[in-house]
């Protein structure tokens, strides 16, 4: 946005910059036009502000001296091409740009007359947004360039070029942040020889980067309402738009835009012949005819920085295993030590050093990179380094952070067993999955009669787990221990935890309170008790036991543990009987008794009768 000029009165202010005096560029000079070029416009364009202020505290900070000079720089360099001399800026203006540009950024907006209820206004700021070229965005030297391009439909007068070009000024001031420029360019006329007329791009050599769409010719109090403009590139005629003409803004301005204006290609002049008719000057009819040849400067190869990795994809669970980057240089002076900066566009996936050194006399230097193992399921995860460094150019590279994570649902209890009357646990179901989304988790009880919790709880988001209740079933017929499995399952996956809820001691009804490895309950412990034990294994496969119904009453007594499971150490167990006492032994007196009141879960039996008695060799028969 660029102000307009009014008939108020400036005070005038102590001017305490430094003067950087610089002669206007000869522009018939290819030469000077492509030493210019590359010594001051591409330098400065390359400078970038370090703001040391904040919007949060609405401090205004400053920016740094040295994108300060760079600005002042390409104000001056722009000033030089069409002629006119240098402007300083005034400390004053300068800091009162600054709170304005402080508005800009923490409004997120522009606005010449800022309102009292915007974030970190101040009556400095509002008074310089009123005297100033604003820009949201940009910033610094590269305000300076975009203000001179004047791009878009607000901008069709090109009054902020207008602004930056007006001969009648001696002083600026310039606030910057780290996205918001704002150039204070009203201040006292200054009466000063100036030349006859001023356009941009200006008459003789100019880059053809600086070749804008939108093109104007200025003097001071000329009527351009009647003007025409025609042009021809290299002979051939333009086809071009005429703008409104919009004055209040610097000098009296003609602006145009010409359509498909194609430059030729790398090392092709472009010349580019411009006539203006009818322009009023003092009452008198004038016309205006210049060239403008566009070239291609010869630009030396940038210093640059390089970054190569060892690999483009890291495991997640890596971290013993040193990862590296290399970041090198080229076209550079090699006599210097350079240091560059390095970042991770995502560090919650990998780290790098912010900082390093590349030393005198090297071209690159390795540095380790780590990733981060952040125990969540989420996926492969692409992050992206970049390198940069003062007057060189940036890099990045991309690598693919593998995660080692499986999807998985947990399910704990904090505690095992709980009493059957008035008895309760707490139980968690985890994620290992983003919590970005809420996550429904069912739940189950084996035994309904035994154990009661919720059928559904929901991990919200933002959390990995959530706790429930459970309960022991009251007033319930059941005895003794039972053996609750508790199952979660969710979209993800499920689990399970078991549970024993304890009441009276009762008989197990799947051992035999006889003689345990008797399973089939016929008197004698031989293999046909293996058998039956092998045939439930095939047909049902190892499981939980619960009470059996009415009809499924034992025999075969499945449980030789009583441990609430059948399995192979079921079948193990009778058969190390039979190793070491002989199969056909039954009921006879023996010198151990087997117990006949135990309930699920009461397995410390096997410790005397099995468990020592295999260890010494001893043989023991059941009664």
């Amino acid at each position: 946005m660029y102000p307009h000029s009014t008939t108020r009165q400036l005070s005038l202010e102590t001017l305490e910059s430094r003067l950087v005096m610089a002669a206007p560029i000869d522009t018939f000079d290819r030469t000077a036009v492509v030493k210019a070029y590359l010594d001051r416009y591409v330098p400065s364009l390359a400078t970038q502000v370090v703001w040391t202020g904040n919007t949060s505290s609405c401090d205004a900070g400053m920016a740094d001296q040295r994108s300060t000079d760079a600005t002042l720089e390409m104000i001056n360099y722009f000033r030089n091409m069409v002629g006119l001399k240098d402007v300083a800026l005034d400390n004053a203006f300068s800091a009162k740009a600054q709170q304005a540009a402080l508005m800009m950024q923490a409004q997120n907006s522009l606005s010449h007359t800022p309102p009292a209820n915007w974030a970190c206004y101040t009556a400095e700021g509002a008074e310089a947004a009123g005297r100033s070229n604003l820009y949201l965005g940009v910033t610094g030297p590269r305000a300076i360039s975009g203000y001179i391009e004047d791009p878009g439909a607000g901008n069709t007068a090109a009054g902020h070029r207008r602004w930056i070009l007006y001969p009648f000024t001696d002083r600026m001031g310039t606030g910057s942040t780290s996205r918001a420029n704002a150039l204070w360019v009203i201040s006292p006329r200054v009466e000063q020889a100036t030349p006859d007329w001023i356009s941009w791009p200006p008459q003789g050599f100019v880059t053809k980067s600086l070749v804008f769409p939108r093109w104007s010719l200025s003097r001071d109090k000329a009527d351009f309402a009647q003007a025409t403009v025609s042009m021809e590139l290299n002979g051939t005629s333009v086809p071009l738009t005429q703008n409104a003409v919009a004055n209040g803004f610097g000098l009296n301005t003609l602006v145009w835009e010409p359509a498909n204006l194609v430059l030729p290609a790398a090392n092709a002049d472009a010349n580019i012949k411009v006539t203006v008719r009818n322009v009023l000057v003092n009452g008198q009819a004038q016309n205006f005819d210049y060239t403008v040849t566009a070239i291609d400067p010869v630009i030396p190869p940038q210093p640059a920085l390089t970054v190569q990795l060892a690999a483009t994809s890291i495991l997640e669970n890596s971290l013993s295993t040193p990862n590296f980057v290399t970041v090198s240089r080229t076209n550079a002076d090699l006599t210097k030590a350079l240091q560059i900066n390095l970042s991770s566009s995502d560090t919650s996936v990998l780290t790098i050093p912010t900082t390093a050194i590349i030393p005198v006399g090297t071209a690159s230097i390795k540095l380790p990179i780590y990733v981060v193992d952040d125990e969540v399921a989420d996926g492969n995860q692409m992050a992206s380094i970049t390198v940069s460094a003062l007057g060189h150019v940036s890099s990045n590279a991309s690598v693919t952070v593998l995660d080692d994570e499986v999807v998985m649902l947990g399910l704990s209890l904090d505690s095992g067993t709980i009493a059957r009357n008035g008895g309760a646990t707490t139980g968690r179901v985890t994620r290992n999955t983003p919590t970005t989304l809420p996550l429904v988790v069912h739940l189950v009880s084996s035994d309904t009669t035994a154990a009661a919790l919720p059928t559904t709880v929901t991990i919200p988001v933002g959390a990995s787990s959530i706790g429930f209740l459970v309960t022991a079933v009251e007033n319930t017929s059941a005895a003794g221990l039972v053996n609750v499995i508790i199952t979660a399952s969710s979209e993800i996956g499920s689990a399970q935890a078991g549970l024993a809820v304890e009441g009276d001691v009762v008989a197990w009804p799947w051992r035999n309170t006889k003689n345990p490895f008797d399973v089939n309950d016929d008197g004698f412990v031989s293999p046909i008790d293996v058998l039956s034990i092998i045939n439930d294994l095939n047909t049902f496969g190892s499981r939980v036991l619960t009470r059996p119904s009415a009809n499924e009453q034992p025999p075969p007594f499945l449980d030789v543990s009583s441990d609430g499971f059948t399995s192979p150490i079921d079948v193990l167990l009778v058969i190390n009987f039979l190793n070491l006492v002989g199969a056909g032994e039954g009921e006879s007196s023996s010198e151990f008794s087997a117990p006949t009141d135990l309930a699920l879960g009461d397995t410390n039996w096997l410790d005397t009768c099995c468990l020592d008695t295999f260890a010494s060799g001893r043989r023991r028969k059941f009664r």
